[in-house]
């Protein structure tokens, strides 16, 4: 019972105290319940790797490996469906019952939930509450923890490490940790970086804005690495049990699972080999971070570099199943870094490449794709390539809503187009003003010939040379129609010709473009395709067509007549 109502309390590491305490015919219960505890917690495939070498040499062995399989397919393949249903129902009966302030009963509810779908991470963030509520607050760091080990940049974990340091009065930790949650979302965080920073100094403690924001960065820019649980297995008693022939230098074997076949080499020195190499990665982050800040942005480089090398490395020595996502979520931070190095250096070409690396990362998260969007937006920008910086700024919003910074580059990019000179539109359309009349005369002598063929085809010579060389932009802009009356024309007299060739289709086509792309205000434009519409029997539509044609040439006695006989024909 003392070891049940443990395991509870203090799943994992903690329950290891209480397994010291015993005697030794009690061991061997508090060894299994604690080992089958600890494989429960377990959030990553590297995790449980690990733990099946650690029980290379148990009698439970094959029970263990049993389970350890299950939660491997669990997170490698993902629940089935009505895994996930039934863990969404547990969770919103956790939710159900933290309402009504019965948090034992929601602490159990999520639990359940998190054993179904273990890779949620709002299923920990969820419990962490009912942890805090609960006045546990070491319990709910490792919940927060374990969320930001499944998604790095889920928002709500860092707010619950912020409430549990506050519930534990580490006000400095909980204020840095309440800007962060401001960084990932600003608008819901605002209230509550105020009343973590009004805690400060009536408790006598004194933050520098700097050294703070240098914090907050240093955790953003962090990995998943920094939030792996910390519940360990414990050791094999070297007296209970022998090691097995083979235990030294295990031949590679076929690890089962439910719908899936992994290869693993479980070595030992495979797994000491992959933890230098990670060791040695933190490392070079680190020292790049250092001169990153004191300003030295080549040294900086130098060292992000040298992670990418690295990383490289560690994929193709990788046997113990680390999951891709680890390697991305590693090699974007990286490749951001150094675009942020050569933005500071003011190559902008440098940035665009190092940026595009990250944005064309499969499954990297939203979070570091926006700070990629972001540095190649400014790089655009800075090289004078707007429409490029608009379409990544632009992305940027659609990750991030409230971003601020894309809502000024928009702001800033929308003038810069808008400011673009109408005139050089004109101008440029003047320039071959002769060449589009002289197309329009020549299709229009054909037409009247009843040369329809002939007529399109000088139409078409002189629209593809519009389109070649317009701006349509610029053109949209252009107030004084009168000015780019023989484009228009080309394509109303088009439309005409299609019309009596009855390719009905290409005549609104023609008809469309110019309400849509040169005049809104077009009465011939709506006039073509009113009568094509007839012709394909859609007569309400036409309708509505010539209406608007007889709206912007009120006087036309042919619009008139046209538009009664279509509501007769209704």
């Amino acid at each position: 019972r003392r070891i049940r109502i443990r395991l509870v309390v203090f799943p994992g590491k903690q329950a290891l105290i209480l397994f010291q305490e015993m005697k030794p015919e009690e061991g061997k219960l508090a060894k299994e319940m604690v080992t089958v505890k600890w494989i429960e917690n377990c959030v990553s495939a590297k995790a449980l790797e690990e733990a099946r070498l650690l029980i290379e040499s148990d009698p439970t062995k094959a029970k263990l490996n049993s389970i350890i399989n299950e939660k491997l397919a669990m997170i490698i393949v993902g629940p089935a469906e009505s895994e996930k249903k039934r863990a969404e129902g547990f969770n919103k009966k956790g939710n159900e019952l933290i309402n009504k302030k019965d948090y034992k009963g929601a602490k159990e509810s999520y639990t359940k939930s998190i054993k179904l779908n273990p890779m949620d991470p709002t299923r920990y963030t969820n419990r962490a509450l009912a942890y805090i509520r609960d006045q546990e607050y070491d319990l709910a760091l490792g919940d927060a923890k374990s969320a930001l080990y499944v998604s790095k940049n889920f928002a709500k974990g860092y707010q619950r490490m912020a409430e549990a340091y506050d519930g534990k009065k580490d006000y400095r930790k909980a204020y840095v940790y309440m800007r962060v949650y401001e960084k990932l979302e600003p608008d819901k965080a605002k209230d509550a970086v105020k009343e973590a920073k009004d805690k400060l100094k009536p408790n006598g403690i004194k933050v520098k804005d700097g050294d703070v924001e240098a914090e907050v960065e240093t955790i953003i820019a962090g990995t998943y690495e920094d939030y792996k649980p910390t519940q360990h297995l414990p050791k094999q008693d070297s007296k209970g049990s022998k090691e097995s022939k083979d235990s030294k230098d295990l031949k590679a074997e076929e690890v089962k699972a439910p719908g899936l076949v992994i290869k693993k080499e479980e070595s030992k020195a495979s797994a000491e080999e992959i933890e230098k190499f990670f060791a040695n990665f933190l490392k070079l982050k680190s020292e790049g971070n250092e001169l990153h800040t004191s300003g030295n942005y080549d040294g900086s480089m130098t060292k992000y570099k040298s992670c990418l090398t690295v990383l490289k490395e560690l994929k193709k020595k990788n046997t113990l199943g680390i999951g891709e996502h680890e390697f991305i979520s590693r090699e974007g931070t990286i490749n951001n870094n150094i675009a942020n190095c050569y933005k500071q250096k003011q190559e902008a070409s440098e940035v665009i490449v190092y940026a595009s690396k990250t944005i064309d990362l499969p499954l990297a998260d939203n979070k570091m794709k926006t700070k990629a969007y972001m540095l190649r937006g400014y790089a655009y920008e800075q090289i004078d390539k707007v429409k490029l910086a608009k379409l990544d700024w632009e992305k940027v919003k659609e990750l991030e809503p409230a971003n601020l910074d894309a809502s000024k580059a928009l702001t800033r990019i929308q003038d810069a187009i808008t400011k673009d000179s109408v005139q050089d539109a004109t101008d440029s359309l003047l320039k071959n003003a002769k060449e589009y009349e002289g197309f329009k005369k020549a299709g229009n002598k054909f037409y009247k010939d009843n040369n329809l063929e002939a007529a399109v085809k000088e139409f078409t010579n002189g629209i593809e040379m519009f389109k070649r060389n317009a701006d349509i932009a610029k053109i949209k802009a252009i107030k004084e129609k009168e000015k780019i009356s023989s484009i228009i024309a080309l394509f109303t007299n088009r439309s005409l010709c299609y019309f009596k060739q009855e390719k009905h289709k290409e005549a609104i086509e023609d008809a469309e473009y110019v309400i849509a792309t040169l005049d809104k205000k077009s009465d011939k434009a709506y006039f073509r395709k009113a009568l094509s519409l007839s012709k394909l029997g859609k007569n309400e539509e036409a309708i509505v067509a010539m209406k608007k044609a007889k709206k912007y040439s009120p006087e036309s006695d042919l619009y008139k007549s046209e538009l009664t006989n279509l509501k007769e024909l209704v």
